[in-house]
Protein backbone atom coordinates (compact mmCIF):
# COMPACT_ATOMS: atom_id res chain seq x y z
CA UNK A 1 0.00 0.00 0.00
CA UNK A 2 3.19 2.21 0.82
CA UNK A 3 4.08 1.95 -3.00
CA UNK A 4 0.65 2.56 -4.40
CA UNK A 5 0.54 5.63 -2.43
CA UNK A 6 4.03 7.05 -3.20
CA UNK A 7 3.90 6.18 -6.97
CA UNK A 8 0.28 8.33 -6.31
CA UNK A 9 1.94 11.26 -5.15
CA UNK A 10 4.66 11.10 -7.31
CA UNK A 11 2.50 11.11 -10.51
CA UNK A 12 0.34 13.87 -9.21
CA UNK A 13 2.86 16.38 -7.03
CA UNK A 14 6.27 15.43 -7.91
CA UNK A 15 8.99 15.27 -6.45
CA UNK A 16 8.44 16.01 -2.22
CA UNK A 17 10.29 18.93 -1.56
CA UNK A 18 9.82 19.58 2.26
CA UNK A 19 10.71 17.62 5.70
CA UNK A 20 7.40 18.01 7.53
CA UNK A 21 8.40 18.27 11.55
CA UNK A 22 6.57 16.25 13.73
CA UNK A 23 5.68 13.41 11.98
CA UNK A 24 3.35 10.49 13.20
CA UNK A 25 5.36 6.84 12.40
CA UNK A 26 2.54 6.71 9.97
CA UNK A 27 2.98 9.63 8.08
CA UNK A 28 6.66 9.39 8.47
CA UNK A 29 6.71 5.66 6.47
CA UNK A 30 4.03 7.35 3.88
CA UNK A 31 6.91 10.11 3.45
CA UNK A 32 9.83 8.09 3.03
CA UNK A 33 7.67 5.28 0.54
CA UNK A 34 7.60 8.84 -1.45
CA UNK A 35 10.99 10.35 -1.01
CA UNK A 36 12.55 7.30 -2.29
CA UNK A 37 11.04 8.32 -6.07
CA UNK A 38 12.45 11.26 -6.26
CA UNK A 39 13.43 11.88 -9.92
CA UNK A 40 10.92 9.75 -11.20
CA UNK A 41 9.00 11.12 -14.03
CA UNK A 42 5.49 11.54 -13.51
CA UNK A 43 4.86 9.77 -16.35
CA UNK A 44 6.53 6.51 -14.99
CA UNK A 45 5.31 6.61 -11.42
CA UNK A 46 1.93 6.51 -13.34
CA UNK A 47 3.10 3.38 -15.59
CA UNK A 48 4.27 1.56 -11.79
CA UNK A 49 1.13 2.59 -10.18
CA UNK A 50 -1.05 0.58 -13.04
CA UNK A 51 1.51 -2.34 -12.83
CA UNK A 52 1.27 -2.58 -9.35
CA UNK A 53 -2.17 -1.92 -8.98
CA UNK A 54 -3.15 -4.79 -11.99
CA UNK A 55 -0.98 -6.78 -9.93
CA UNK A 56 -2.33 -6.65 -7.38
CA UNK A 57 -5.97 -6.89 -8.33
CA UNK A 58 -4.68 -10.39 -10.26
CA UNK A 59 -3.41 -11.86 -6.88
CA UNK A 60 -6.79 -11.34 -5.47
CA UNK A 61 -8.29 -13.02 -7.76
CA UNK A 62 -6.65 -15.93 -7.90
CA UNK A 63 -6.84 -15.92 -3.90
Amino acid sequence: MLKLYAFHKQANYGNNRSLKRGLDVRSGFKFNAWIQLKGMSTNEAKAKYIELAEKILKHNKNS
